[in-house]
């Protein structure tokens, strides 16, 4: 990582009781937590943020919005990302073919028309939100997606393109899990 952060042994408040959780549930601290470690309050609301938006029982099920993570990791050419999304998809059980065609040609991915509907507007917002139309909307409407749905996928995107682009900046490296604890499926950073 390019700037400081917080080992274990210094941390205090907030910082040590996370990493305390997080090394009790996985064995690790993720670096990913580590990299907002020195600015505790957005530290604080990131970990909020990500328990919100993808660990919380919300609409789509976690698969899609692991997927729709992965597709914001590749647009982004985020490794870190890139690897954990993975990861993660692999512990949910989904096919290692949806998992590649998710993170390289979209189009091939073998999924249903409605979750390929809602992948390519997730990649659509990834490359250039600004572009997104009031067509592509109704066409998600059309394929059974409801305004909340809508927003959650377009959430999910707007906070991986936020993370993708802290890790990408300051170099977050990829930590390789230390123990069986990693395997757990309710991940978080």
């Amino acid at each position: 990582m390019r700037i400081k952060s917080i080992a274990e042994h210094e941390a205090a408040g907030p910082v040590k009781m996370e990493y305390n959780r997080l090394l009790e549930k996985f064995g690790m601290v993720p670096n990913v937590t580590r990299a907002f470690s020195i600015w505790p309050e957005v530290f604080e609301l990131h970990n909020e943020l990500y328990q919100r938006v993808m660990v919380d029982r919300t609409l789509l099920p976690k698969p899609i919005k692991q997927l729709i993570a992965l597709r914001v990791a590749r647009a982004a050419s985020c490794t870190y990302s890139s690897f954990w999304q993975t990861r993660f998809l692999s512990l949910l059980g989904v096919n290692q073919e949806i998992i590649d065609a998710v993170s390289g040609e979209l189009r091939e991915a073998p999924v249903d028309a409605k979750t390929m509907s809602l992948l390519e507007f997730a990649d659509h917002i990834a490359r250039n939100s600004a572009t997104v139309t009031s067509t592509e909307i109704s066409h998600l409407r059309s394929c059974g997606f409801s305004d909340e749905e809508i927003l959650e996928t377009t959430v999910i995107v707007g906070y991986f393109a936020f993370l993708t682009s802290v890790l990408n900046a300051l170099g977050v490296e990829i930590e390789r899990p230390q123990s069986q604890n990693t395997a757990h499926t309710e991940h978080e950073p």
